[in-house]
């Protein structure tokens, strides 16, 4: 095994601390990251919309030709369940959504 200079050897633990460091700082950005999205997965973005503004996103994004779970959208698009139930009778009374069986 031939042996390593001081300076190589030198140079190569340069190399290692500075992936070292690398590392290290990605680690802290995904943690932070993580702890943002622990405080602010409390309330979701979308849990503060009206059931009007909900009926239009269930027209518009969701829309009417397959069968849905409001539990579902509720979940998928971060909002309030009652106001999702509300929004869903809302268009069940239009006869836009057929009545549960």
């Amino acid at each position: 095994m031939p042996a390593i200079s001081p300076a190589d050897a030198e140079e190569d633990l340069r190399e290692q601390v500075q992936m070292l460091r690398e590392d290290v700082a990605w680690i802290r950005e995904a943690m932070r990251l993580i702890i943002q999205n622990l405080d602010e997965g409390d309330v979701p973005a979308n849990h503060n919309m009206t059931p009007n503004e909900i009926k239009n996103l269930i027209l518009t994004e969701v829309g009417l030709d397959k069968p849905f779970y409001p539990s579902d959208l509720a979940e998928e698009y971060g909002l309030d369940l009652d106001a999702v139930d509300e929004a869903v009778d809302m268009l069940r009374k239009e006869g836009r959504v057929a009545e549960r069986t």
